[in-house]
């Protein structure tokens, strides 16, 4: 049928141009709802992806690579994890930054020596790419071409991997620049206090360990260093009879 036929053009499609691997973590959309998981298995007609509480999850093709963006996850050597932090309003502003930036520091090296991501290889090793001048030509010499002796005609399998090998390499993208030091930024000030947000760099294979871990560390240093947020103001003015409710944060 027509949807069969979709679904294998869309794996090969994927299998060719590799937006993602087995082993990668990406979102992807199945009809309206993004799952997300762990790429299991890419097959011509199915991607089977595995979710963070180990549920199975078969995706047709089709839809995979029709149904909207795909967002790999692993697709880069580091992502940022960002934390938002609401300081009271009787917060000294200098104090809070000095906190935050105290804390979050010594996690600079997370953003340096790390490890490789899971990307997509190249078809063709670097040191055999073919150059821009006849590089394609060259690319092609290797099949078997019709009209010489002894020679037949090559699968159009072998062509299309062989033009996809050759423009990949050419349009290869530089390498991204290094990415900044764990930074903080005041983002919003209010009658109640001030909105932070807290950067850090991590290796995205460990984004979501670091991720938690980074929070606890700026929760604690809050803790320690006596810096009331907007939430412990709220608290205590409820326990004292005072609740403060949405219109008296505008």
């Amino acid at each position: 049928s027509q949807r069969v036929l979709q679904n294998l053009a869309a794996g090969i499609t994927l299998m060719l141009f590799r937006p993602f691997k087995i082993g990668d973590k990406v979102v992807v959309m199945s009809g309206l709802v993004p799952v997300e998981g762990f790429v299991k298995d890419v097959l011509l007609f199915e991607t089977r992806i595995l979710t963070p509480d180990k549920r199975l999850i078969s995706i047709p093709n089709a839809g995979v690579y029709d149904g909207g963006p795909i967002e790999n996850l692993h697709g880069c050597k580091q992502r940022r994890v960002q934390i938002l932090v609401q300081t009271a309003g009787m917060t000294n502003i200098t104090d809070a930054r000095r906190v935050l930036e105290e804390a979050i520091g010594p996690y600079a090296y997370l953003a340096e020596d790390v490890p490789e991501p899971s990307v997509v290889p190249e078809i063709v090793p670097e040191e055999q790419a073919p150059t821009p001048r006849g590089g394609l030509r060259k690319q092609l010499s290797g099949f078997l071409m019709p009209g010489a002796e002894g020679k037949k005609r090559p699968d159009m399998t072998e062509v299309v991997l062989a033009m996809t090998s050759f423009y990949m390499i050419q349009n290869k993208k530089k390498e991204i620049e290094k990415p900044n030091p764990p930074g903080v930024c005041m983002i919003e000030m209010t009658k109640v206090g001030c909105s932070w947000l807290c950067l850090i760099w991590v290796p995205s294979l460990e984004f979501d360990k670091w991720k938690v871990c980074l929070v606890e560390v700026v929760a604690k240093a809050l803790q320690e260093n006596n810096i009331r947020t907007v939430a412990q103001m709220l608290d205590e003015a409820a326990s004292n009879g005072f609740p403060l409710g949405a219109h008296n944060l505008d």
